[in-house]
């Protein structure tokens, strides 16, 4: 997943001066810098939103009511949005990393192969899209 352990990876490595042959260093890079920061943020708004949806969850099943079509919906869409972002964060540290992200041991290649992993657990359903969307727009199942 795109953890503070691969975005750490990935800041090491562009302040390690990373640079391709006769280029300059990643971390000099617009592109690059552009790409972290957009990632960045990415996260850190997927992790809002877990906290949001498991959070209405939990106060939902705190208060006695059992659990709604509605939340399980949003529980698996946003499980599966959160884990669509993480793939591409992960994927852009990979792809910045160069052949450090494909040595063995390297962080960058551990935490890529894992959440192409867990992307593809049963839970992690891209379907989840299309049902919120049914339960929103009132179609049926």
């Amino acid at each position: 997943m795109w953890t503070r352990a691969t975005r750490d990876e990935i800041e090491a490595i562009a302040e390690g001066g990373r640079a391709r042959m006769g280029g300059t260093a990643l971390r000099d890079q617009p592109v690059f810098q552009r790409e972290l920061g957009k990632h960045e943020m990415a996260l850190q708004s997927v992790r809002l939103l877990s906290h949001d949806v498991f959070g209405r969850v939990v106060d939902h099943l705190a208060s006695g009511d059992p659990m709604l079509p509605a939340l399980q919906q949003e529980v698996m869409a946003s499980t599966t949005y959160l884990t669509d972002i993480a793939e591409a964060c992960t994927l852009f540290a990979y792809k910045s990393a160069g052949s450090q992200g494909l040595r063995n041991p390297s962080a960058v290649q551990r935490c890529f192969r894992d959440i192409f992993t867990g992307g593809q657990h049963i839970f992690v359903d891209r379907r989840s899209y299309e049902e919120i969307a049914k339960g929103r727009t009132g179609v049926s199942a």
